[in-house]
């Protein structure tokens, strides 16, 4: 027995021995600092050593063992036997005890003086992460000279599918370098990366004092500090664009990557420069498309606060000069039409403001489910724009209006008709269908599935970060809900796949088609909550019980399906010795389980604590709660949010602030909850009992 354990841990040795030998010869120097020790050793005396490191599962690679790969011009990269599992030929097949050997790689991508690399992934999926990443690849983006060693303190470190599809890299100096470790439980990584010249982002203006700038051009560009790396901490830039003469200023937001859920920090004022006022502030939610104009100058400022942790990359505006004379004789390209009917025309690289004009009608094709060519003789793009953005005499502009389906349809084929809505940096985009009943196929008729994409539906999208997320396809004769944008920007895909001879089929043949109703709002449908705002934060309100005692609260948009990526913060001031008391009516919060990050779920959540509470527990699901919610003193928080991914209708609760006089404990619907958080101390223990609360007896 003794001998068949030492033959395989020799037969492993042995192995590693052989492997070690062979990818040592390979390693390179130009990358590390510590590989230029590893010279003055003998590689029979560091086997030994080395293998040893290895059998516990060489968790920790040294970067003396790593083989360094370099690349100084534009091209693509990827993992070894991308998309194969790596070394997975290395091991044997009797290899039990060590089942995936770690790789050790470097990155280095080096440009020109001048240049700054930008890398793009399109596929990135290593082993998962579990309390850290056993795989990884880290991210060295701000390297002086190029070296580094196990000291070197990375930028981030990424496994699992933690870059996403089309997520791009800038690195601060000439040099980008990533620390790759990898084992045969990993897929790999691809991805493109281009050498791109400084000189493209800088700004079009003149330093006149630190991060001080005036325009003199009559067209260019500013940037964020560091653009397209990420800005300072602390930053504080001003931007100074004079009025010309005979000249009208536009300027566009092309670009807009701050920190998440710091508005109180991170943000831009745009101001009218004579006389000044105040037009806009732009904080992370405030996405492109984005233009205004003026004749009067404007003044940027960009405020910062900290940026190490939570990085971010700033901004990139354009401005232009046009000639009033010049302005009044040609088109306007920000109102030229869409070439195509394309819903990616609509993402994030969009950046040209869209005209209202009437419906153009041409020809056109899309492409169903199915991957057939459906022939569909007109197409029509109307756009309605909020009145905050465009000329008031544009045809189809306003805070709020009704709009048809039957303007639209004047054929006997099918067709697709796509309605763009697009309000001003803090507006969001409010549907309300007053009307909805669109033909659908008797079941016998080729349709088994009964699937809305198949027959007439009309299909809603919204912005998602850089991409047009679809929210739902509806079809046939429900009502579908209120809807509500992310951004500023929604879109309406008609699509109407019958024929007027099949629809003179059905009963109330002249009724297809529904009507709705549009609004440009900068509230998030909360206003009737009657709560004090805080504008310098997209979702924060608070209630006051000395100026309301009770009161409702909801979700954004209810009854409708709340926005996606929502924070939205309802906090609870009362009076000395007063608690709060929330009682749910309604509750449908899209959710699984314990409603944790891993499951993606939407969440409601109670503190009794101003700071970030850890200890309370997440609501989610279609159940409300089953108790009342109970604060424990004066101040209570509650945070409702939103992620990307799913929708639902949200919740609607009446609340009430109660002090130890039993007629105010009568007025709101209290039961026990067994959460700790959630404690009443009051001391007439006989009325409450017959009230039905728990309690917590204080002497």
């Amino acid at each position: 027995m003794k001998d068949e354990i030492l033959y395989q841990f020799i037969s492993i040795i042995q192995l590693y021995t052989n492997y070690l030998t062979e990818y040592l010869s390979n390693t390179g120097v130009t990358c590390i600092l510590s590989s230029r020790r590893l010279a003055v050793y003998r590689i029979s005396f560091l086997i030994p050593y080395l293998y040893l490191s290895f059998l516990p599962r060489l968790t920790n690679t040294s970067m003396a063992s790593c083989r360094c790969i370099q690349f100084n011009s534009t091209g693509i990269f990827q993992s070894p036997d991308f998309p194969k599992y790596p070394l997975s030929s290395v091991l044997a097949p009797s290899s039990v005890l060590l089942q995936h050997p770690l790789l050790c790689l470097l990155y280095k991508f080096t440009a020109p003086d001048g240049y700054i690399i930008e890398v793009t992934f399109d596929y990135f999926h290593l082993s998962p992460r579990t309390d850290r990443c056993n795989d990884y690849l880290r991210l060295f983006d701000d390297i002086s000279n190029g070296l580094i060693d196990e000291k070197t303190a990375h930028n981030g470190e990424f496994c699992a599918r933690e870059i996403e599809v089309g997520q791009t890299f800038y690195s601060h100096t000439r040099y980008l370098i990533f620390h790759v470790q990898l084992s045969g439980t990993s897929r790999g990584f691809h991805g493109t990366y281009n050498l791109i010249p400084k000189g493209r982002f800088f700004s079009n203006a003149i330093e006149i004092e630190s991060c001080r700038f005036r325009v003199d051009s009559l067209a260019g560009n500013i940037f964020s500090p560091n653009y397209p790396y990420f800005y300072p901490t602390t930053t504080n830039c001003t931007y100074y664009l004079a009025p010309r003469q005979g000249f009208s200023l536009i300027i566009s937001l092309e670009y807009l990557n701050l920190r998440r859920y710091a508005c109180h920090e991170d943000f831009i004022d745009i101001y009218q420069m004579h006389p000044k006022v105040h037009l806009e502030k732009l904080c992370y939610d405030s996405m492109p498309p984005y233009q205004i104009q003026t004749m009067h100058g404007y003044i940027i400022e960009f405020h910062s606060g900290n940026n190490d942790i939570v990085k971010a990359r700033g901004f990139h505006i354009s401005f232009k000069y046009i000639s009033q004379q010049l302005s009044q004789n040609m088109p306007d390209e920000s109102n030229t039409p869409l070439a195509n009917d394309n819903i990616s025309d609509l993402a994030y690289l969009s950046f040209s403001l869209f005209s209202s004009y009437p419906s153009t009608k041409f020809s056109s094709a899309i492409t169903d489910v199915h991957g057939d060519e459906i022939s569909l003789r007109e197409h029509c793009t109307v756009r309605i724009t909020s009145s905050s953005v465009v000329d008031s005499d544009s045809p189809f502009s306003g805070v709020s209006g009704i709009l048809n389906s039957t303007q639209y349809v004047n054929g006997d084929e099918p067709f697709k008709c796509q309605f763009i809505f697009l309000g001003s940096g803090t507006e969001r985009v409010q549907i309300t269908f007053l009307y909805f009943h669109l033909y659908s196929r008797i079941p016998h008729l080729n349709n088994n599935t009964n699937r809305c994409d198949e027959m007439d539906h009309l299909s809603a999208h919204v912005l998602i970060g850089t991409r047009m997320s679809r929210i739902e396809d509806f079809c046939g004769a429900e009502t579908p809900p209120r809807l509500m944008s992310t951004k500023n920007l929604l879109t309406l895909d008609y699509v109407v796949r019958s024929t007027r001879v099949m629809r003179r089929m059905m009963t109330n043949a002249e009724n297809f088609g529904f009507v709705l109703k549009y609004h440009f709002r900068s509230d998030l449908g909360l206003s009737e909550m009657n709560a004090e705002v805080r504008n310098d934060i997209t979702c924060h309100y608070e209630f006051n019980s000395s100026q309301r005692s009770s009161g409702d609260i909801f979700s954004p948009n209810h009854p409708g399906y709340y926005p996606r990526n929502i924070d939205c913060h309802y906090i609870f001031h009362g009076a000395e010795k007063q608690v709060v008391i929330i009682h749910f009516e309604y509750f449908d919060v899209e959710g699984l389980a314990a409603c944790g990050d891993s499951t993606h779920s939407d969440y409601v959540l109670f503190s009794n604590y101003q700071t970030q509470d850890r200890t309370n527990r997440r609501y989610c699901g279609q159940i409300c709660p089953r108790d009342s919610i109970v604060s424990e003193s004066n101040y209570f928080r509650m945070l409702f949010r939103s992620n990307d991914i799913f929708d639902a209708t949200g919740f609607y609760a009446h609340y009430q602030f109660i002090t130890e006089q039993i007629s105010q404990i009568n007025r709101v619907k209290v039961t026990s909850n067994a959460y700790p958080f959630v404690r009443l101390s009051l001391t007439l223990p006989a009325t409450l009992l017959s009230l039905g609360i728990i309690y917590r007896w204080s002497l």
